[in-house]
């Protein structure tokens, strides 16, 4: 890697070396991952498409579908079925604003 292609606000000194030379180290982000949470606590949609909550949740990729609240695993649910009834809809549905129109004259609103 080259020099010039080094964005030095990305790195911070590591180490200074006896032979006159920097070690550069990434800094880390200020925002964790998801996976730097550790433990998360939520709510999980079953496969009868009810509610559990849960706490002390690994993260894993088997927890991936572990919402914050139940809000949101509802807001979920009802894209998916959303999702569903799209193409009977006709080609004429979009997103618009994060809210799905499927047609001129009828727009789904969270409730």
């Amino acid at each position: 890697m080259d020099v010039k292609d080094i964005n030095l606000n990305e790195y911070e000194v590591d180490e200074c070396l006896d032979n006159g030379n920097i070690v550069l180290r990434k800094k880390k982000s200020k925002f964790p991952t998801w996976e730097d949470l550790g433990n998360i606590s939520g709510v999980f949609i079953g496969a009868g498409s009810e509610f559990f909550e849960d706490s002390c949740i690994p993260t894993s990729n088997n927890n991936r579908n572990v919402f914050l609240t139940e809000k949101h695993a509802k807001s979920a649910l009802a894209m998916a079925q959303i999702s569903q009834l799209i193409p009977y809809y006709g080609e004429r549905s979009q997103m618009m604003n994060g809210r799905i129109v499927l047609s001129e004259n009828i727009l789904f609103l969270e409730r």
